[in-house]
């Protein structure tokens, strides 16, 4: 019922419109005959009553005062019998397939009424016994068109002997031949095809009505051809042409343009004349006419990409450029941490045996200049990376009083061996917690104060610390780092050169104190990326400081997981672990030499490979503890070996922590460690203690105690795990993620003995995650979901 009203509706509106419009429409229709009976005689009016439609011949190309395209009548002319046809009511019909020569032979014996447009003035004697003219209705000059180069036509009898184009049939043809009769004319059907002749060269000029002539000019012809004259004397005065029998009509037409207004006649002009438009020129005509202005488009494209293609193949050179650099810095890399792992590791061994007094010492110099070279490589990598711009920064909460402690207690060593006290001042009451970059934030405070202490061999270093909140947005602020030290200063004139790469307050600090000049460049570059600055203050020989500002939000201190059982035991933590066996794949001689010696000193027995399948080969024959494995091996790569180590290990339900032991660094490499099974990464070369922490950390050994009861079990539990948990987050800020996957892999086998999927899955994910600290942002995430895991495991 409902839809019914709707199309009741619907259809009540629509006949509602339909209405309307007819109503519209009468009363347009009594307008118009009140006017016609206003302007017509009682005869006119019959005469329009008894012919309302006029039959009419029209020219299909004399473009734009009248033309015939796509089958329609348009122009000038059509314009204005659609204005005698609104004021009169008559309907005029266009007569198809007559051409104009035949139209004026049509209107005399009668089969038409009129001739749209022509001229009385350019008629034939013969024509204005069976023509009537209306009053005009277009007024325009007769136009003389030649080349350039042609002289100006000041008298058509400049004419004579040349030969003219002009239009075929029409009253043009007539006058010139009467007028000028040795002017030779050629007759054409269109003003392009005059025009295009003229401009070949074929024709000397082409003569036709102002109106036709200059669009085409302006259009196609531009800066090629040009109005040489006029014909004052053969104006073309454009009427309607009449039959002779039909005075009314006459009379009707006249009436009609008489009422017409000059805003109507000039809307009439703008839209047919003023506008013509005679649609785009072809390729032919550009190239004909244009040939000298394309060229030189041509010409300049060509330069364009000529240089297009320059900065392409520059990019791209740049680009391999960069990327041979990185190759080489990775190769040098690789290449000096593998010959340095058996120098660095030898003398540290030789170090820990009973020398004497000045053997000691040179041994200890040997370290600290190899432990010099490595931190100049670190320095290179790092400004490879800043100046490649692949330096990606991660922000998350910091404890800013504990990243500030850390860097004092890394660099506190090197004070105590020079007798310098070490100072902090933090102006701030409880511990200030950020969303910082650590790691990058803490390399730029550890790279200051190791600067501070090189050049201070009195007084203190100190380091003072504030921040300071936004006015305007209360969560955010600016974090102020000021190292002063009471060194021996830097002059005005150094300190501008002092943040180039490579550059050094002078000479003889290079010699004295080492150093390539990358730190500061890089504590630069690496505060830029955070959106800080470093700005310095330096007296000679008074000290210098050098003050950082970072704008940073302020962070929510973490949350660990509270403890769910207070008197839970702590686990064994592998102290007192007995002896190992240790299978070492290493193709070095060298290499393989300094960690047999390194694992004798640790007490636990090693098994040595040369290549990739004879490490295979040792495994499949007996059982180790640990598999230190190299990545770069003659046969088989490091991460293929794992691969077969982990599928040879699938049916033994025995996991054998792998620990690659390799020259190469990156995120790359320890991806490729991850996705290949292996647990753990140390970077050449080996130190006697990270390789004992390492072992450790993948091979700790509890005491077995008695298995207790379901409840005591499960108390256990959680508390194990809460043991295991609480230190991630710090582990995390540190970026220790061997600390971090260990920690992960004993709560997910925990987990796994007392069926607790969510657990093991979190852990799992975490242990994962933490072989590509690049993705520090998603490790927290883990963390939390660690955490959340646990505590519904809890309840």
């Amino acid at each position: 019922m409902g839809y019914a009203k709707k199309v009741f509706r619907r259809d009540r509106s629509g006949r509602r419109f339909v209405w309307g419009l007819l109503l519209a429409s009468a009363c347009f229709r009594s307008m118009a005959q009140g006017q016609a009976e206003q302007l017509f005689t009682a005869q006119e009016r019959a005469w329009i009553s008894a012919n309302p439609v006029v039959h009419v011949a029209v020219d299909p190309d004399w473009r734009p005062l009248e033309y015939v395209e796509d089958g329609v009548y348009k122009g000038l002319s059509a314009e204005y019998l659609k204005a005698i046809a609104r004021v009169s009511g008559l309907e005029f019909r266009w007569k198809q397939g007559l051409g104009w020569p035949s139209a004026r032979a049509a209107l005399a014996e009668r089969s038409i009424d009129l001739l749209a447009a022509t001229s009385q003035q350019m008629a034939a004697p013969q024509s204005r016994e069976h023509i009537a003219y209306s009053k005009p209705y277009f007024v325009g000059s007769t136009l003389i068109v030649t080349r350039a180069s042609s002289p100006v036509m000041f008298d058509p009898r400049q004419l004579e002997g040349k030969k003219v184009a002009v239009k075929a049939g029409g009253g043009y043809e007539r006058s010139l031949r009467l007028r000028y009769p040795a002017i030779l004319l050629v007759a054409v059907e269109t003003a392009t095809e005059a025009l295009e002749r003229v401009a070949s060269g074929e024709l000397y000029a082409a003569i036709d009505v102002d109106a036709v002539l200059i669009p085409i000019l302006q259009h196609r012809y531009f800066d090629t051809l040009h109005v040489a004259g006029s014909i004052a004397e053969l104006p073309a005065v454009v009427s309607i042409g009449i039959r002779m029998d039909q005075p009314l009509l006459v009379s009707i037409i006249n009436k009609s343009l008489a009422t017409l207004t000059a805003r109507e006649t000039d809307h009439m002009l703008a839209r047919w004349v003023d506008a013509a438009s005679y649609g785009p020129p072809s390729w032919s005509e550009l190239l004909k006419y244009y040939c000298r202005e394309m060229l030189v488009v041509v010409l300049f494209l060509a330069i364009f990409m000529y240089l297009l293609c320059n900065a392409h193949l520059a990019q791209r050179q740049a680009r391999r450029s960069e990327r041979d650099k990185a190759m080489l810095l990775a190769v040098m890399s690789h290449e000096i941490r593998t010959p340095m792992n058996a120098i660095l590791s030898s003398v540290e061994l030789l170090g820990r045996a009973r020398l004497a007094p000045e053997d000691a010492e040179l041994a200890k110099i040997a370290v600290t200049s190899a432990n010099t070279l490595l931190g100049l490589l670190d320095c290179a990598l790092d400004f490879s990376k800043l100046e490649a711009e692949r330096m990606v920064l991660e922000f998350r909460p910091t404890n800013i009083d504990g990243l500030i402690e850390e860097a004092l207690s890394i660099s506190e060593l090197r004070a105590q061996e020079k007798g310098l006290p070490m100072k902090m001042s933090l102006q701030w009451d409880s511990p200030l917690w950020l969303s910082v970059d650590a790691l990058r934030l803490r390399q730029v405070l550890i790279n200051l104060l190791c600067n501070a202490i090189k050049f201070t061999e009195a007084g203190e270093v100190k380091v003072v610390a504030g921040f300071e909140i936004d006015p305007e947005d209360s969560a955010r602020g600016l974090l102020h780092l000021s190292i002063i030290d009471t060194g021996i200063g830097i002059s005005w004139r150094d300190q501008r050169r002092l943040f180039q790469a490579f550059t050094q307050a002078d000479d003889s600090i290079t010699r004295k104190f080492g150093g390539t000049g990358l730190g500061l460049t890089i504590c630069r570059r690496l505060l830029g990326l955070m959106g800080g600055t470093i700005v310095l203050h330096s007296e000679l020989g008074k000290g210098t400081t050098f003050v950082v500002r970072v704008p940073a939000l302020l962070a929510e201190p973490q949350v660990h997981l509270q403890q769910t059982n207070s008197s839970a035991s702590t686990a064994a933590a592998g102290s007192g672990m007995p002896a190992l066996k240790v299978l070492v794949v290493e193709d070095h001689p060298q290499n393989q030499f300094v960690i047999r010696r390194q694992l004798q000193t640790m007490g636990h027995e090693n098994v040595q490979a040369l290549t990739g399948q004879a490490g295979l080969d040792c495994f499949a024959g007996e059982r180790f503890d640990v598999v230190l494995l190299d990545c770069n091996l003659p046969d088989i790569d490091g991460y293929s070996v794992a691969r077969r180590i982990r599928v040879m290990e699938a049916g033994r339900q025995i996991r054998t922590p792998i620990i690659a032991i390799s020259a190469m660094v990156g995120a790359e490499h320890a991806e490729s460690c991850f996705d290949a099974g292996i647990d753990g990464l140390l970077t050449k070369p080996l130190r006697v203690d990270q390789l004992r922490e390492i072992i450790d950390l993948w091979c700790d050994r509890c005491t077995p105690s008695p298995e207790p009861a379901d409840g005591d079990l499960l108390s256990a539990f959680f508390a194990t795990c809460h043991l295991d948990f609480e230190p991630l987050p710090g582990f995390a800020q540190a970026c220790d993620w061997p600390q971090v996957a260990h920690r992960a892999h004993r709560i997910a086998g925990a987990a796994m003995m007392l069926d607790q999927p969510r657990v093991v899955e979190a852990a799992r994910r975490l242990e994962a995650l933490c072989q590509e600290p690049v993705e520090i942002a998603t490790v927290h995430m883990a963390i939390e979901h660690l955490q959340h895991a646990l505590e519904s495991a809890c309840r």
